[in-house]
């Protein structure tokens, strides 16, 4: 699939707008103020359009990843080391998206902050959801 064949998968779907966009530049703790000045944002708003073009772009970028993982997925089960290999899968940081009208990920809201970190060693680890440090 192409890139726009990605895109082209929440076309017709309703992404929710970020929740919290509506707090007054002015309300924010100063930190945050900081980064909209930064990114040259503090006195203005994005357009709905361009805050939904970025929601259905980070969308589709994620089903880019998830879609390109189970290709290696399925290579190691067609080789027969699906079984032997430890694949360890994460990130450095989330986005924000537009939520608290903040974007990138500079500010440490959870949406930014919040990182997958998951590993695949089947002869190792039983599957389980880890929900704190000591999990």
């Amino acid at each position: 699939m192409d890139n726009q064949g990605y895109w082209d998968i929440y076309k017709n779907i309703n992404i929710p707008l970020p929740k919290n966009s509506t707090i007054p530049h002015n309300q924010l703790d100063a930190h945050c103020q900081q980064i909209l000045r930064h990114i040259n944002l503090f006195s203005t708003d994005l357009p709905k359009d361009h805050i939904e073009t970025a929601r259905y772009t980070y969308y589709a970028l994620y089903t880019y990843v998830n879609t390109n993982s189970s290709k290696v997925l399925k290579v190691l089960k067609n080789t027969g080391l699906d079984e032997d290999t430890i694949i360890v899968f994460t990130g450095d940081h989330g986005d924000i998206l537009g939520e608290r009208g903040l974007w990138y990920k500079m500010a440490w809201f959870e949406n930014s902050s919040r990182v997958p970190m998951l590993f695949h060693a089947p002869k190792k680890f039983t599957p389980k959801r880890v929900s704190d440090l000591y999990g």
